[in-house]
């Protein structure tokens, strides 16, 4: 039978993230973890499998224009500066 709902530690690993990273983001997307207890929480799974589905969907997009302008800007004073492009 599969899980309903898992640890932050299991969340991340399922996303590939740390533990911080996967709190962030939750937090950002508004995903709420259930209170089992004053320090017990655990993560809808229905939840995270819809996050997963939005990044993949968001990295399937174009770059924004303002932003790659903006990255832009900054590589082109970067190496104004002197320092190397980063890879």
């Amino acid at each position: 039978m599969a899980r309903i709902m898992i640890t932050t530690r299991e969340a991340a690993e399922m996303l590939g993230i740390g533990e911080r990273t996967y709190r962030a983001l939750a937090r950002a997307h508004g995903l709420r973890p259930v209170a089992l207890g004053e320090r017990t929480v655990r993560w809808r799974t229905d939840d995270l499998r819809q996050l997963a589905a939005s990044l993949a969907a968001a990295a399937d997009r174009p770059e924004p224009p303002q932003l790659a302008a903006g990255k832009a800007r900054i590589r082109a004073a970067r190496v104004a500066e002197g320092q190397p492009e980063a890879q």
